[in-house]
């Protein structure tokens, strides 16, 4: 029987990018067996899952889609059936009737919570439980405060106690007792909660997530890149629209639960902007639906963006895009159910997606996405993909020996790189310059830690309670100088001006100089920036040369300037 499972398992993954009429013929073929079949191993199960899968998210036809999905509602009972020790193989997979073990963020636990999942709390002692103790602090009225600070409980035993009438009992209490709370969130991050997921047959699982989809897209074989990437990234992707409502809700769901239930997260999905929800049109199904952060979690320079990909309504990938200056930082996750697909074609349609939401004219990659600390990524040979569509180094000899490295492996087929070679491309960000006409110039990412800086040093006589004083008056001198507006000023712009006033008054000296347009452009920013969709300020922003001029120049001061200290110790 192994051997048998083993062979149709093998069959549906040697032709899984084939969809020719005997390839359909050998794909139904595999998946009546399979259905009538008794899968004991859980190996077994996870890779006839992961063909299941991608036979939903590419079938070849209507009757193979609806086999591969009818396969997929079985899974629930198929893993139960397995014995408990053979279901903890199939831990962190999302498989339905799994369990996921993961230091969930507090939003990914609130959202958990939120859908009525089955979570709790999995500590290996009482004491890991203490790490929680200055969170539960600001939860406490003063007549529970003498019991929580006596030794007659355990931190462990308090949660239990005090969530004892909570619906989604303690979680629930964590994550939802001291919400508005100043700093709770950090607090219970640090803590890093240890959380059990038991999925379940939960319509959130891995086996059933799916977006939104009208109808199912069968498909004739995968697409590749054209042989000019560049003109083709180029040419921004028409047809991405902004949904609301309900559908923006189903959108969100179905991207958190795609990351969640891998056990992976990212800061602006998983805290998202309901008012900011793009779904783009990749074609033959596919779909790509870029997220904003929730207002409470912009961030001052950068807009802040997550997305997922979706075939035929099903997760495959996933990723995030921060649009700073006339660039955007982004890389692509391809769930390893769907390696070996189209996913060169679909992230360079995401590009064009970019492209078109907020109109940047370069795309960077950092040495992560591609090897650097990331053994998964060096294995893969992430570099080449990203290679392969025009990505190329910003540090000179990096992009010399890629060059020798692409011309030796187009003389060898077959031959691949080595992890040495594929290490030592990884030193350095990747770079796809769509303009090089742009008049910005490419913003190094180690700045906005510069800026960082440097703001921390301007604020520092400013004592921590009296900041949002002191910023709304630095708001309303820069309202003037900038805009001349002297009239109060409204909430959006207040909102903006919180995160980006700061920056400002690192040049606001220079920024007197500019020509009336110049400064009230850089208001409207300010303005853009407070708005319900961040979206505008990404595209007003990225071409205000004098800001990031003065802005690098700034920053480039500040390096030399340390660099200098240095030497002279």
């Amino acid at each position: 029987m192994r051997r048998t499972v083993y062979g149709l398992v093998n069959a549906l993954h040697r032709v899984r990018g084939n969809f020719s009429r005997p390839a359909q013929a050998a794909k139904a073929r595999a998946l009546r067996q399979l259905s009538r079949t008794n899968v004991s191993r859980p190996d077994d199960l996870h890779r006839l899952h992961d063909e299941l899968l991608f036979l939903a998210a590419y079938p070849d036809n209507p009757q193979i889609a609806n086999r591969a999905r009818q396969g997929l509602h079985t899974f629930f009972q198929r893993v139960r059936h397995l014995t408990a020790r053979m279901r903890t193989k199939l831990g962190d997979t999302g498989i339905a009737g799994t369990e996921s073990s993961h230091t969930f963020m507090q939003g990914a636990v609130r959202w958990l919570v939120a859908h009525d999942e089955h979570v709790r709390p999995s500590w290996h002692k009482d004491k890991d439980a203490e790490r929680l103790d200055p969170l539960i602090r600001l939860t406490l009225l003063p007549a529970e405060a003498d019991a929580f600070e006596s030794d007659t409980l355990t931190t462990r035993a308090w949660i239990e106690h005090a969530s004892a009438r909570t619906k989604g009992g303690a979680l629930a209490w964590l994550v939802g007792n001291a919400i508005g709370a100043s700093g709770a969130r950090e607090l219970y991050d640090e803590a890093e909660v240890p959380v059990v997921w038991s999925v379940g047959d939960s319509p959130r699982a891995v086996t059933r997530n799916r977006a939104p989809v009208s109808r199912i897209i069968v498909r004739t074989g995968f697409r590749r890149p054209p042989p000019d990437p560049l003109t083709w990234i180029a040419r921004p992707l028409a047809g991405i629209r902004r949904v609301t409502g309900k559908a923006a809700v189903q959108w969100i769901d179905a991207s958190i639960a795609a990351i969640v239930a891998r056990c992976r997260e990212v800061v602006p999905t998983i805290y998202a902007n309901p008012d900011e929800v793009y779904v783009a049109d990749l074609g033959e199904g596919a779909k790509l639906c870029v997220i904003g952060a929730h207002c409470d979690d912009l961030l001052s320079l950068e807009a802040n963006y997550g997305y997922v990909m979706f075939s035929n309504g099903v997760p495959i990938g996933y990723g995030g895009v921060t649009p700073l200056a006339d660039q955007a930082n982004t890389g692509v996750n391809l769930f390893e159910a769907f390696r070996g697909s189209e996913a060169p074609f679909l992230f360079g349609q995401s590009l064009r997606a970019f492209r078109a939401l907020f109109g940047v004219s370069r795309f960077v990659v950092n040495p992560y996405q591609f090897g650097a600390v990331n053994d998964e990524a060096l294995q893969s040979g992430a570099h080449w993909f990203y290679d392969r569509l025009g990505f190329r180094s910003v540090d000179p000899g990096t992009r010399a020996l890629a060059a020798r490295e692409r011309d030796r492996l187009a003389s060898h087929r077959g031959v691949r790189s080595t992890v040495a070679m594929l290490r030592r491309l990884s030193r350095s960000d990747l770079v796809l310059e769509l303009d090089s006409a742009s008049p910005v110039s490419l913003f190094e990412e180690q700045w906005l830690a510069v800026v960082g800086r440097l703001v921390a040093q301007e604020l520092s006589a400013i004592p921590t309670p009296s900041r949002g004083a002191h910023l709304t008056g630095v708001a309303r001198r820069q309202a003037r100088l900038l805009g001349g507006v002297r009239r109060p000023l409204t909430k959006v712009e207040l909102r903006g001006a919180r995160l980006l006033s700061p920056v400002i008054g690192l040049i606001e000296r220079e920024a007197s100089g500019w020509t009336p347009d110049f400064r009230r452009a850089l208001w409207e920013i300010v303005r853009a920036k407070g708005g319900m969709q961040e979206r505008r300020y990404a595209r007003l922003v990225r071409l205000h040369a004098p800001f990031w001029h003065a802005l690098s120049r700034r920053c480039a001061r500040a390096m030399a300037g340390n660099e200098a200290v240095t030497r002279g110790r």
